[in-house]
């Protein structure tokens, strides 16, 4: 009798921690549904926002996902027409996560906020078109602005970089990948998972933040130690990435030129400061962030990667003939600036494109 009173005393416990994660779980669906007019039931997580077709990887057509928002034609904004407005001309914005508008306010992305800014200057001349998505590469883009992005008759296209794509394990390669037939059905998703990973990242002090991922890099780097010689990690910018770089972008330039538009470049910002010693704990566990996505690559080398795919994009500028605006030097190396950009940051990289566009003629 004793075991069977403690087997169902632990059977009850159990029964009761299950309802009490299901009741959250079903607090966190209303809360979706109340909040972002999110389905009660199906897959609902940031992973609505992408797919993968004839196309390439883009931005799902018409989907959204809390407040980012994709129009019908896979642009993050409101709806619009595929042909172009007379009269108007059409801005492109192409690159990453920084473009496509991760932590900023609704509205207060770059792309959304160069609109704004050109409306004030000239209104109803100009529309931005952000055709950004989080890890596209520059042969991705290459693809897309090829096979989608030119039907949209851009005027003016401009290619915020992110040279840290070059130091993943694999370099990005000029074949896309593309998929045929039905998208693929998303799985159901545990919401209660994303909302206390959110609540958790709030709390937690930015100095078990930086242990945590310091040591999930140095559980990738001893996986990888295993299977590669010694050298494997990068101390500095790797001569063959940086290459790969300027060869790509030279190849993004040239397919945007065909197409007749006129292209702008800028160089990629940061938020670290030059001296290491001026480096708060904060930007110490946000280079510990960074490292995670490519373990490969140390702090130094991230650094120093920006420093040369920003001085290739300065020289492929001269050499082409295409405008290249100074991001890097424009917004300053503090943390209000910076998540990837926040809203003070995404203004001022507005303000510096749309000085430069409203010089274009």
């Amino acid at each position: 009798m004793k075991i069977r009173g403690i087997m169902r005393v632990v059977a009850r416990g159990i029964g009761l921690i299950i309802l009490f994660v299901v009741m959250l779980e079903l607090c966190a669906r209303i809360d979706d549904s109340l909040t972002w007019g999110a389905p009660f039931w199906g897959h609902y997580s940031y992973a609505l926002l992408s797919t993968t077709d004839v196309l390439g990887p883009h931005s799902r057509f018409g989907a959204s996902f809390e407040n980012w928002c994709i129009n019908s034609y896979g642009f993050r904004g409101p709806e619009i027409t595929m042909e172009k407005p007379a009269g108007v001309v059409r801005v492109l914005v192409i690159g990453a996560s920084e473009t496509f508008g991760l932590y900023e306010s609704p509205g207060k992305g770059f792309p959304a906020q160069m609109q704004h800014m050109l409306d004030v200057a000239r209104p109803g001349r100009y529309q931005v078109l952000n055709a950004a998505l989080v890890g596209m590469t520059l042969p991705r883009f290459i693809h897309y602005f090829h096979v989608w992005l030119w039907r949209f008759d851009p005027d003016i296209v401009v290619y915020y970089p992110t040279p840290a794509s070059y130091l993943h394990r694999e370099a990005p390669e000029r074949k896309t990948v593309t998929r045929t037939g039905p998208p693929k059905k998303l799985p159901e998703t545990i919401r209660l998972v994303r909302k206390t990973k959110t609540v958790l990242q709030r709390f937690i002090p930015a100095s078990i933040m930086k242990w945590l991922r310091q040591r999930r890099i140095a559980w990738v780097l001893a996986g990888h130690e295993r299977r590669y010689k010694s050298g494997w990690m990068w101390q500095h910018a790797p001569a063959e990435r940086v290459g790969l770089f300027k060869e790509h972008l030279t190849a993004l330039i040239k397919e945007v030129r065909a197409s007749g538009a006129r292209f702008v470049l800028a160089t990629h910002a940061n938020r670290f400061p030059a001296d290491r010693k001026a480096w708060s704990e904060t930007d110490e566990m946000m280079m510990a962030g960074w490292r995670r996505f490519v373990p490969r690559a140390t702090g130094k080398c991230l650094l120093d990667m920006e420093h040369e795919t920003n001085r290739v994009v300065v020289e492929l500028g001269e050499r082409l003939g295409v405008p290249v605006v100074d991001v890097a030097t424009a917004v300053p190396s503090k943390p209000e600036n910076f998540a990837h950009f926040t809203d003070r940051g995404a203004e001022i990289v507005a303000k510096a494109l749309t000085t430069e566009i409203l010089m274009l003629r």
